[in-house]
């Protein structure tokens, strides 16, 4: 964009000065001004102003430029940004999806929802010129999406994936979330306690085993948790050349039966490679020490 200041040069006001990213030289004529702009991501969906003065005169040229959102874009997640959480067992992580275009409503079509996900769509209508004041309509579609771990995910990496479509152009654009569920950590949900847990993840009553490993929770088998409460339940061993789950299982005192239990991401013996991780109980092959299961010793 080039402006003629004629018989006198012309100057872009301080205030409020350039659009990020733009920048000014001078034009072919002595008194001109030429400006060069490319919009950065951002910059869409407002209208960016420059004024023009000339040092002998008050008067002063304002220019407005309307920087157009793109006809179809994601919000949330970025489609060029992968998203990724990290939760716990027991945990419930939420967000929400939405995309928009300045065109007609779209569909927000699902088309990836792995086990553990749960997605409720929504529509919600909005204008982007709600701060700038741009002419121009613009229609947006959303959902809210949550993803619940429970036993079984530890370990495992899942995916939700949608689909933005335009009803008016044959176009469409994807966007995923992912979710990550760490390894030996539990998150307790209601009525936990320390032999509950001890049941489900050591497969015995030895409850010691596990305040050992947290020491900083109440030591009654029989005490109920807060909710929420994150929980280390062993050690994390990362696999060697040669191991096998017989081998891993003897080294650490513990059952295949019982690794298998924490780490159910393993379906059969070749997905236990070298450089994966591991979730360990070890010394769970061996008895209660006493009958009494509050102070077994």
């Amino acid at each position: 964009m080039t402006v003629r200041g004629e018989s006198e040069s012309v100057s872009v006001s301080q205030d409020p000065g350039l659009p990020i990213s733009m920048s000014r030289t001078s034009g072919d004529a002595d008194h001109d001004l030429v400006l060069q702009w490319r919009p950065r991501v951002g910059q869409e969906g407002f209208v960016h102003e420059i004024v023009v003065e000339k040092p002998s005169s008050t008067k002063r040229l304002r220019i407005r430029i309307p920087v157009a959102p793109e006809a179809m874009t994601w919000v949330h997640p970025r489609r060029n940004e992968p998203m990724m959480i990290q939760t716990t067992v027991g945990s419930t992580v939420e967000t929400d999806v939405r995309c928009q275009s300045n065109y007609q409503l779209m569909q927000l079509a699902v088309k990836q929802l792995d086990d553990g996900f749960d997605f409720r769509p929504g529509m919600e209508p909005r204008l982007f010129d709600a701060i700038s004041r741009m002419p121009q309509k613009a229609s947006a579609s959303a959902g809210h999406l949550t993803f619940t771990a429970i036993h079984g995910h530890e370990g495992t990496t899942s995916m939700a994936c949608f689909g933005c479509m335009s009803s008016t152009f044959m176009m469409e654009q994807e966007a995923c979330v992912t979710v990550r569920v760490s390894l030996c950590k539990y998150a307790t949900k209601p009525g936990d306690t320390l032999l509950s847990i001890t049941r489900m993840y050591h497969q015995n009553n030895n409850w010691r085993r596990l305040w050992n490993i947290n020491p900083s929770i109440v030591p009654d088998p029989q005490h109920v948790m807060a909710e929420g409460t994150v929980l280390d339940l062993g050690p994390i061993y990362r696999i060697q050349d040669g191991d096998s789950l017989a081998n891993i299982a003897g080294r650490f005192d513990t059952t295949i039966r019982n690794l298998l239990e924490v780490n159910q991401f393993i379906i059969d013996e070749e997905m236990v490679k070298s450089g994966e991780e591991l979730c360990i109980t070890p010394c769970t092959n061996q008895p209660t020490p006493s009958m009494d299961m509050k102070f077994a010793y």
